[in-house]
């Protein structure tokens, strides 16, 4: 089984991801992911599995009082986003690790996706 988590605001969500997968990072780089993973996207940012077993599964978690996550799929200028992500405070816990985790910490030190 795979686990990976990426993390949202607003646009932005923690995922688990079952059994395997690729990620596509930028402009063309693609990244493996395994079992075990833990992947943290900021706010702003999207994803998509290029490839994943018949077994995949992807499940989301996101902060309490976290805004509503938008699929735009590109439709619309990322400049609407850039208050509603600010919305969003650093999650109390890591739901990989719980009390205690990394991501509370590495939350405060993403930097703010480019948009």
């Amino acid at each position: 089984m795979s686990a990976t988590v990426s993390l949202f605001k607003d646009a932005s969500t923690t995922s688990i991801l079952i059994m395997t997968c690729k990620i596509q990072k930028g402009k063309g780089i693609q990244v493996p992911v395994k079992a075990g993973d833990v992947v943290i996207l900021p706010a702003g940012t999207a994803h998509s599995s290029l490839e994943s077993s018949l077994d995949y599964r992807y499940i989301g978690v996101y902060p309490k009082g976290c805004p509503k996550w938008r699929n735009e799929m590109g439709k619309k200028s990322s400049s609407l986003f850039l208050d509603t992500m600010d919305e969003v405070d650093i999650p109390e816990d890591d739901p990989v690790y719980g009390s205690g985790g990394p991501l509370p910490m590495l939350w405060r030190h993403t930097p703010r996706a480019k948009l």
